[in-house]
């Protein structure tokens, strides 16, 4: 499955150390969510990560940076749509000069994806497994959930309270991947965190 993690949205100890570690590690995303930056601080923030994960990376709506480092994808919030999607001056000119850029949106349910344009490659489900939160979505799969709403072009992640344990649950109901957040910044030993997510890979595809 496809590992993405979203940064968490302040500085964080040993945060740029940690990021080039994981995608060591096998990392695959890595989405930078830092709502506070300008233009400027988010370059720095880009150009401390390994140069070679450049084309690893998405950002929140920043066409002008995503093209300049070649980064792999760019996530539209929802309020944002109608700008991105259906202004012709603004995104029809950035996806013909990069046509394999992986589109993101987050939506609050499956159902959602069934109005998404057609242009959104990449989907994040949340919150997915969070407990007690109205919104949890998964107790409303089955098998075959996301299977009728997919094509061969659009992904779907998994996002919200995602944890080693939930690797079967993933795979069952046929997510392609997952995001993960709070489950790595908030441990104090993020890096043996990502590893139970690697051991637990490994054992559902044995």
């Amino acid at each position: 499955m496809i590992k993405i993690l979203m940064t968490n949205p302040y500085q964080i100890n040993f945060e740029i150390d940690t990021i080039n570690k994981l995608f060591d590690m096998g990392l695959d995303r890595l989405i930078i969510s830092k709502p506070e930056f300008d233009s400027e601080a988010l370059e720095k923030y880009i150009q401390k990560i390994d140069v070679k994960n450049h084309n690893k990376l998405i950002l929140i709506e920043d066409l002008k940076m995503a093209e300049r480092y070649k980064v792999a994808g760019i996530l539209i919030s929802k309020d944002q749509v109608f700008k991105f999607f259906y202004n012709p001056f603004i995104f029809n000119p950035f996806l013909k000069r990069n046509p394999n850029i992986e589109i993101y949106q987050k939506v609050r349910n499956v159902k959602e994806m069934d109005k998404m344009d057609s242009r959104v490659t990449r989907v994040l489900i949340y919150p997915t497994f969070i407990e007690h939160y109205k919104q949890n979505i998964i107790q409303f799969f089955d098998n075959n959930s996301l299977e009728q709403r997919k094509d061969k072009n659009i992904l779907v992640f998994a996002m919200g309270g995602v944890t080693p344990s939930r690797y079967s649950e993933m795979l069952k109901y046929k997510f392609d991947g997952f995001v993960l957040h709070s489950t790595i910044w908030r441990e104090s030993l993020p890096i043996e965190r990502f590893e139970e997510f690697i051991t637990a890979e490994k054992e559902n595809n044995s």
